[in-house]
C-alpha cells in the first residue's frame, strides 16, 4: 500500500471519528431539549432552549463541514499519476511532505510527518500547478519540489 493511500485512510478515520462525535453530541442535545421542554417554563427555560438551539446549529455546521471534507478525500484517487501540484497531490519538498486535500494539520504516517492542508491554503495556492524540481517561494521561504505523487 502506498504512503498516499495510507494518508488518505488515516485522514478518513480522523474525520469519521469527528462525524460520530458530532452525531453523539447532537443526539445528546436533542434528548436534553426534549427532557427540558417537559420541565420548567419561563425566561430561564427560554434562555436554555435558545442556547441549546445555538449549540445544535454549531454542531450541524461542523458535521456538514466534516462530511464535505470526507467527500473531498473520497474524490482523490491515490493511484492516479500526478505530474503537477493540485488537490490530491502528495508533495515532497526540501521542507517536508505536504498533502493537499483538507485542513487537518500535521499527522504521522509510516514514521513520516505529513502536513495535511487545504488546497485553498495560502501555501497550497503558491504551489498550485508547480512541477517536480521547481522552486516555489512562500513567505520568504523557498520550497524545492522533490517529488509529486
Amino acid at each position: 500500500m502506498s504512503i498516499k493511500n495510507e494518508i488518505l485512510i488515516h485522514c478518513k478515520q480522523v474525520l469519521t471519528e469527528k462525524v460520530h462525535s458530532f452525531k453523539d453530541k447532537l443526539n445528546e442535545l436533542v434528548s436534553d431539549a426534549e427532557n427540558d421542554s417537559k420541565s420548567s417554563a419561563g425566561d430561564k427555560h427560554e434562555t436554555a432552549r435558545a442556547m441549546m438551539q445555538l449549540e445544535q446549529e454549531k454542531l450541524i455546521s461542523q458535521f456538514n463541514e466534516a462530511d464535505r471534507q470526507l467527500e473531498i478525500l473520497s474524490s482523490i484517487n491515490p493511484d492516479e499519476e500526478v505530474k503537477f501540484v493540485r488537490t490530491g497531490a502528495l508533495v515532497e519538498t526540501n521542507k517536508g511532505i505536504i498533502f493537499l486535500s483538507i485542513p487537518l494539520g500535521r499527522i504521522k504516517v509510516k514514521n513520516a510527518d505529513i502536513m495535511v492542508i487545504s488546497a485553498i491554503a495560502p501555501l497550497a495556492k503558491a504551489m498550485m500547478n508547480a512541477k517536480k524540481k521547481e522552486t516555489v517561494s512562500f513567505n520568504g521561504t523557498d520550497y524545492l519540489i522533490k517529488n509529486i505523487s
